[in-house]
């Protein structure tokens, strides 16, 4: 005599891949007006991730060589990728503006493993902006 029982096991998805923007060393050009108001999206950045479930979530933030300055005049939204403006812009004082973007997965208390993915972003303002 014997008895038969179905077992399942469930393979579960490894974190093993990192965000990728949609194009390899991806780089975005904006021209915006300097008296754009304070949250203005210019820019919304998309990534993916080819893990699944939690695993493909992803959150943007700026990378550490973004001037800290800039974070009082420009903020990325983690959830969505949008940059919007959150201080004033002159372009007078500094025409350009470069910003850079990690799309990172979101942490996990259990997951040890993070990958990240970067990308460059220039905001560059209109040179005849503000004129009357």
């Amino acid at each position: 005599m014997y008895v038969v029982i179905q077992v399942e096991i469930n393979v579960l998805d490894n974190n093993d891949n990192q965000p990728q923007f949609g194009a390899v060393n991806a780089s975005y050009s904006v021209t915006v007006r300097e008296d754009v108001p304070p949250g203005t999206v210019l820019l919304t950045l998309s990534a993916s991730d080819a893990d699944v479930g939690a695993n493909d979530e992803i959150q943007f933030s700026f990378a550490e060589r973004t001037s800290r300055d800039l974070a009082t005049r420009f903020e990325v939204r983690p959830d969505t990728g949008e940059i919007i403006t959150i201080g004033s812009l002159d372009h007078e004082v500094q025409p350009l503006y470069r910003l850079y973007v990690v799309a990172s997965d979101k942490p996990e208390v259990e997951e040890p493993l993070k990958m990240r993915s970067s990308s460059s972003v220039a905001s560059t303002l209109s040179p005849t902006t503000n004129r009357k």
